[in-house]
């Protein structure tokens, strides 16, 4: 279930509700891949901001909007706590992919 938010980001920064990724090792240990920076995580986009500008000045829309499910790299995220969930910051050229 993805949380609601009523968060106002800016640029072309995306706020995003990471899925996370578990692995169960041969032993029983869950291991999760949230921490790792550039490997692909998937999440569902609850925030984004209105876009930015190009060197013309012509105005660039995100790409995504909320509700969509997205794969992504952490790189530069910002983590975000928020009511008791985790969210990330990211942006918009972090995201990889929309999974439909």
């Amino acid at each position: 279930m993805k949380p609601k938010t009523n968060f106002t980001l800016l640029r072309d920064l995306v706020m995003v509700y990471p899925v996370k990724a578990k692995k169960q090792t041969e032993s029983g240990i869950i291991v999760t891949n949230i921490t790792e920076p550039n490997v692909p995580i998937e999440g569902f986009v609850v925030a984004v901001g209105p876009g930015t500008t190009d060197k013309k000045g012509n105005h660039v829309d995100v790409p995504v909007g909320v509700g969509d499910r997205v794969i992504f790299v952490k790189g530069e995220a910002k983590e975000v706590k928020h009511e008791g969930d985790t969210f990330l910051i990211i942006p918009s050229t972090d995201i990889l992919c929309k999974v439909s």
